[in-house]
Formats: structure tokens, sequence, C-alpha cells
């Protein structure tokens, strides 16, 4: 809430002109020294502290880890923010505004696994010093159903009325709506493996995902360059969301095979996996529907929420979750 807060106020005084955009880089930077202050005071009012017992550290291979862990960090850092450095290079620093919205906008639907992560990660890495089989699969399984039901919904809501929502903005934005579509695939593709990013990290296989990240870097400089370079394809920013799709999707087939090559255990089953796609692609058929004579915004909770209803219906009829089923059974006893 810190972070996020005083972005907003900085923001605000900078569209005003309140403050230089020096300071307003300053500013920034200064959040974060600020919230670093705050958290060690807030410890220290608590009187955390943190006394490792010395005999029972393994100097070498926790120096082994952090390197691995700073290493993967800022991979996944140059990851995240590739694509946009080569639209910047390859298109036009005003192509990178008409790319970053639209891929903000479908980047909302991997919400869920950010959540879920946070509650999982520590039950993963338990039950891998454990060497509980049965239980690290249970984890993975229903945390990749689950993400991708609910992300699959958001993606919904987000795909039908996408053309509605960039009528909103600036006419050259209007070419962000593939990207909301190919950006949106990839997010969902990375819900549906689930917690394998967490089962390698956390696992004696941790280097792995160093060189998984490494490989993704190669791949997305090269589709990227492929799909916006003028000797090539030339696609513009839809290139370029193609281009991160692909190699994300690559990416994630990737962790999910070794996981299964490792640990023999894998996201999803076929039919669950193929249910909720076609459920999925049902629900996105509105898109095409025009509502007439009403606002934009209207437009956009109507349709956007007819294609929910759908979806979790559909769900929740065919019972693909155990869990989501019962957690609705409960609201609706209560009610």
């Amino acid at each position: 809430p810190w972070l996020k807060g005083t972005y907003l106020l900085i923001a605000v005084f900078y569209s005003l002109d309140f403050i230089t955009f020096d300071l307003f880089i300053n500013l920034i930077i200064g959040s974060y020294a600020l919230a670093a202050m705050l958290l060690m005071g807030y410890s220290f009012l608590l009187r955390l502290s943190f006394k490792p017992s010395v005999e029972s550290i393994n100097g070498k291979e926790i120096v082994s880890y952090g390197a691995y862990s700073i290493l993967d960090k800022g991979a996944q850092v140059i990851v995240n923010s590739l694509d946009i450095i080569m639209i910047g290079w390859l298109l036009s620093l005003d192509d990178v505004a008409f790319y970053s919205l639209p891929f903000f906008i479908a980047a909302v639907t991997i919400t869920p696994q950010k959540a879920i992560s946070t509650i999982a990660n520590p039950l993963v890495s338990q039950a891998l010093s454990l060497d509980e089989n049965e239980q690290l699969f249970d984890l993975y399984s229903k945390s990749s159903l689950i993400q991708l039901i609910v992300g699959g919904g958001i993606f919904i809501a987000i795909w039908v009325s996408a053309e509605e929502l960039l009528s909103l903005m600036p006419e050259k934005f209007g070419g962000g709506l593939y990207v909301i579509l190919f950006i949106g695939i990839s997010k969902l593709v990375s819900m549906a493996t689930g917690v394998s990013g967490s089962i390698i990290v956390y696992s004696k296989y941790y280097k792995k995902n160093l060189y998984l990240n490494c490989f993704l870097i190669a791949t997305t400089i090269l589709t990227n360059y492929i799909f916006m370079s003028r000797e090539f394809l030339n696609m513009g920013i839809t290139g370029a969301a193609l281009a991160t799709s692909l190699t994300f999707i690559i990416y994630n087939a990737l962790k999910v095979e070794f996981i299964q090559r490792k640990f023999h255990i894998n996201p999803l089953s076929k039919k669950l996996g193929i249910s909720i796609l076609l459920i999925i692609i049902l629900c996105t058929t509105i898109k095409p529907i025009r509502l007439v004579n009403i606002h934009q915004i209207l437009a956009i909770g109507i349709k956007s929420a007819v294609a929910l209803l759908i979806f979790s219906f559909s769900v929740y009829k065919l019972r693909l979750s155990i869990d989501l089923n019962a957690y609705f059974d409960n609201i609706l006893r209560k009610k």
C-alpha cells in the first residue's frame, strides 16, 4: 500500500507540473528507501531478531543458492522488460506506450497466480524438504486448476469487451487489441502450470531455473526481432505480443516437462485442461455482439458479466474443481 500510494501521489504531482522530472525520479527512489527504513523500524519495534545456529549452516551451499537466486531474479527482471526495450529499439518510443497499456490490461489475468503463490510457496518448500511427493502433487494439481479457472474467468471478462475498452482511449491505442489476446493467452498458460517455478526453485534442481530463464531471454530476443524487424515479418506491437506469448508457452512447457521427468507429476489432466479450454472458447463467442445505443462503459459491464456468468455456471455444473464447488455450495447454503 505504501509504494502504490506514493506512486500515485508522485504521479499526480508530476502530471500537474508541481515537480520536475528529475525530482520525480528521485522521489520514486526515495519511496523505496523510506519503505525499507519503515520495515526495519517496525522489525525493531517488534524486537524481531534472527539468530541462526552456525553449526547447522552449510556455508558453501547457502552461497551457491544465494548466487543462483540473485542471477535468476536478475534474469526475470530482464525478461519482463525485454519486449518493451526491443519495441523502443526496433519500432519507436510512441509504440512503447501503445504496447504497454494493452499489455498491462491483459496482465491483470495473472493476478490469481500472485495471490495463490504467496500461500503455496511455503507449502511447496515444506513438501520438498520432507520428501512428501503426494502432498507436492496435490499442491501442483490444485494450484494449476484453480489458477486456470479463476484466471480464465478474468481473461474472458477482459477479452469479450476489449474493443469497447480500447474505444474509450485515443484511436492510436486501437492497435493493441491483439496484444491483449496474445499476452492474455501467455498468462493463462503460465497459470495452467501452477507452482512449477516454485517446485524447481525450492528443490535441489534450483540451478535449472536460471538456465531456463537464460534460454527465455535468448528466445525472446530472437522471436521479437523476427516478428518486429522490417527485415522479417514487420508485425509491429502485435508481433511483440505474439513473440512474447510463444516464448512463454515454450518456457512453461519446458518447466512442466522437467518436473514430469524428475518428480513424475503433472499439473493438469488432459480431460480437465481441454474442458476448461472449450468453456473459455465458448464464452468468448459473445465478443462480436455489439450493444448499440448504450454507453461503452455499460456495454463493457454487461458483456463481461454475461460471459462470466456463463463461465461460472459451466464450471460449477461440470464440477471441474471440487474445492470451488464446495466454496460455492457453502455460499448458497448461507443464502
